[in-house]
């Protein structure tokens, strides 16, 4: 958790700071209880649009939870949409949109 929390103070700016602070409490809230590992991984991503400092991404991601205490596992694939902006020469994510059916 602590090396996630870095990278997102670093990596994030604007509303995607207050959504990322929304999903870890509710990680942090729900983990311990469930004895829950939650582990994301990126699967591909591609540039939707870009113009000049700013950019939109589809990003298409593995999900993989566990839980400690009985093994119990469960994968799921999610994709969602960033947006990002370039501040200072570093690309950081502004908003991210999650697509629910």
């Amino acid at each position: 958790m602590d090396t996630t929390e870095k990278a997102a103070g670093r990596l994030l700016t604007g509303s995607a700071i207050q959504q990322y602070t929304k999903l870890i409490a509710l990680v942090k809230q729900q983990a311990p209880q469930q004895k829950l590992v939650l582990t994301t991984s990126v699967v591909t991503a591609g540039v939707v649009s870009l113009q000049g400092d700013r950019a939109r991404l589809l990003v298409f991601a593995d999900q993989r939870n566990v839980r400690s205490d009985t093994g119990q596992a469960s994968y799921a694939g999610t994709h969602f949409a960033v947006d990002a902006v370039r501040v200072g020469g570093v690309w950081k994510i502004a908003n991210l949109d999650f697509f629910t059916s």
